[in-house]
């Protein structure tokens, strides 16, 4: 079995018979676990062109993107820190509290792009724990804490995991 490696022009190749790999038609990836449900549509990927089975992820940008993407959508609670330097979940149209307590599953949507050349759009299917403004009738995701956030951290290794299980 031949491993992945590059062809000449740099391209990858299949792990079964180190032919280098075309462009496939755009991917779909859904996943889910207890709190989120992730669909994200236009997923560039390469495959061989012998048909030998799998695909293979073509995007290494995707994560900054994703979460450059979520946060530029306006989807995304902002924060403002207390005086014991605790983190409060603020509504970005407002600016009033959000109740972190209470959280309830909604749908949200984005799109983002990581500069690929000639790939459309990702667009994003959403569904996650959401922080309601009882003033702006609007829920929010929480504001994204960075490493110790443990929201963030689980929608992180979900997509991460899919992404293993379904591209080599």
């Amino acid at each position: 079995m031949a491993g992945i490696g590059l062809t000449g022009n740099g391209g990858r190749v299949c792990k079964v018979c180190g032919t280098g790999l075309v462009n496939g038609e755009a991917e779909t990836l859904e996943t889910s676990s207890k709190d989120f449900t992730v669909k994200v549509e236009n997923i560039p990927a390469q495959k061989c062109p012998k048909g030998h089975e799998g695909l293979y992820w073509l995007d290494k940008k995707f994560g900054p993107a994703f979460m450059d993407g979520l946060a530029a959508s306006g989807i995304m609670a902002k924060s403002r820190r207390t005086l014991t330097l605790r983190f409060r979940h603020v509504c970005p149209t407002c600016g009033r509290e959000l109740d972190s307590k209470r959280r309830t599953p909604r749908e949200f949507t984005f799109e983002f792009t990581t500069g690929l050349a000639k790939t459309r759009p990702y667009r994003v299917t959403l569904t996650a724990p959401a922080l309601f403004c009882s003033h702006c009738n609007r829920q929010f995701m929480p504001f994204d804490k960075g490493a110790i956030d443990i929201y963030y951290s689980e929608l992180h290794d979900l997509i991460a995991a899919a992404i293993y299980r379904r591209f080599k």
